[in-house]
């Protein structure tokens, strides 16, 4: 099964994958973080061109593979490369909306982690994580229209409402 992990910074996505990451082990699933952020990959050019081909190239890899035995992992892609392309890098990469029927069609799973940036003592960091988790809501309305997408958050939740999260997406993940 593949499963997109996205949302702004500071949301939990880390450690979603790390407990999601422990879960597997615990019962006997294979799990692979397959790509750890697409825009620090050094072997691609920034660009609107480089970015969707190397997702292209990601995704012909997993279509030659049984998927469906194992749990692999994205923190961050499509998603994140539209948004973080028109945050930061100046352009708006319309290529990566045809990503996403490609993962559509693999049965991809996509969590979307969301927060209030409570958590935050740095108001101005967390004003500035909550302007990028706004972009990630309009993205989503606009254009992505994946049916496989869970909603969550860990904001006000204690360890074991965490824990209990985690299982929750770890089992919809395999479903």
């Amino acid at each position: 099964m593949i499963l997109i992990v996205e949302g702004a910074n500071r949301t939990g996505k880390s450690t979603m994958i790390g407990m999601l990451q422990k879960l597997a082990e615990n019962s006997g699933v294979e799990f692979e973080l397959y790509n750890s952020r697409i825009n620090n990959n050094e072997h691609v050019g920034i660009t609107p061109e480089g970015m969707y081909a190397y997702a292209k190239s990601v995704i012909s890899d997993l279509l030659k593979e049984d998927t469906n035995e194992n749990l692999i992992v994205f923190d961050r892609f499509h998603i994140s490369e539209l948004v973080y392309g028109e945050a930061f890098r100046g352009y708006t990469n319309e290529h990566m909306l045809k990503v996403d029927g490609f993962l559509d069609l693999m049965d991809a799973k996509i969590l979307y982690m969301k927060s209030n940036f409570e958590h935050l003592t740095d108001r101005h960091k967390a004003l500035e994580y909550e302007a990028l988790q706004n972009r990630f809501n309009e993205a989503f309305a606009k254009h992505f229209m994946c049916e496989n997408v869970k909603i969550v958050s860990f904001d006000g939740k204690e360890e074991h409402e965490r824990a209990e999260l985690a299982k929750e997406v770890f089992e919809w993940a395999l479903s």
